[in-house]
């Protein structure tokens, strides 16, 4: 599509249809949201045609928006900004003849700091023990 500075066209045959115009103007004012936050959504093309799918599809974008939003001013920074930082948490497997456990990284001040304002508890630094089979 052409850059129309900001204009939006679209062709189908179900443009008199009150109820399509209606879903595309919600679909339309929830996009504008996320662009508005900076927020570059990159995800494939969604093609519902029943009207429930339609209405959850709209539903959850405005649920991740809300949480989104909702996390920002609770923290006072950037969504990107505090994935980036808790995207750093990782859970490693660890193998012995023993057994295996899982451990998370330690967490950093800052990484405390964003689950204090949240209200979330830090995650266990131990995951999962599981002893070795005994043998026979």
């Amino acid at each position: 599509m052409d850059d129309l500075l900001g204009a939006r066209g679209i062709h189908t045959r179900l443009i008199g249809d009150p109820a399509w115009s209606s879903r595309f103007r919600v679909h339309h004012r929830v996009a504008d949201r996320f662009r508005v936050g900076g927020v570059v959504i990159d995800l494939r093309p969604v093609y519902h045609r029943k009207e429930e799918r339609i209405r959850a599809h709209v539903l959850l974008c405005w649920l991740a928006l809300l949480l989104t939003r909702t996390i920002e001013t609770t923290c006072g920074d950037t969504w990107p900004s505090l994935r980036r930082e808790l995207e750093r948490v990782t859970l490693g497997t660890f193998a012995s003849p023993a057994g295996t456990f899982r451990q998370r990284t330690e967490l950093t001040t800052t990484q405390r700091a964003i689950l204090a304002k949240l209200g979330l508890p830090e995650p266990p630094h131990l995951w999962q023990l599981t002893p070795a089979a005994r043998g026979s």
